[in-house]
C-alpha cells in the first residue's frame, strides 16, 4: 500500500473512535498498542490517549455539555510529538489532525506557509 506501519497505525486507531465507551477488551487491545507505540512513535501514543479519553468522557455526556478540549497528562509523549515535527516533519499521514493536536497538546504545530 506505499505505507509505513506508523501511518496505517494512525489510519486504523483512528478508525477505532466511536460514540460509546470501550468495551473492556477494546481497552485492553488501546492499552497493548499505547504500549508498543510509547516512546516511539509520538503521534500514536498520543491518539491512543485522545481516543481513550473521549470514551472515558462519552460516559459522562450527561454531567456537563461545556467541556473543554482535554489536555494530554503525559508531558513526555507530547514535547516528543513536538520535538519530531520540528526536527522530523512527518509525513501527513503520521500527523496529529489539527483537532487532536489541540485536544492533546493545547496547541496546533503547523506553521502557516504565507503567499506572498
Amino acid at each position: 500500500l506505499g505505507m509505513k506501519g506508523e501511518e496505517r497505525a494512525m489510519i486504523l486507531l483512528r478508525q477505532c473512535w466511536g460514540t460509546r465507551p470501550l468495551s473492556e477488551q477494546e481497552q485492553e487491545k488501546l492499552n497493548n498498542v499505547k504500549s508498543l507505540c510509547q516512546g516511539v512513535y509520538p503521534a500514536l501514543a498520543l491518539l491512543c490517549q485522545d481516543i481513550e479519553i473521549s470514551s472515558q468522557q462519552i460516559r459522562f455526556l450527561d454531567l456537563s455539555t461545556h467541556q473543554e478540549g482535554h489536555k494530554s497528562t503525559n508531558c513526555d509523549e507530547g514535547s516528543a510529538y513536538l520535538i519530531k515535527q520540528i526536527h522530523q516533519p512527518s509525513s501527513p499521514r503520521c500527523r496529529l489532525t489539527r483537532s487532536e493536536e489541540n485536544r492533546m497538546l493545547g496547541i496546533i504545530s503547523r506553521v502557516k506557509s504565507f503567499n506572498r
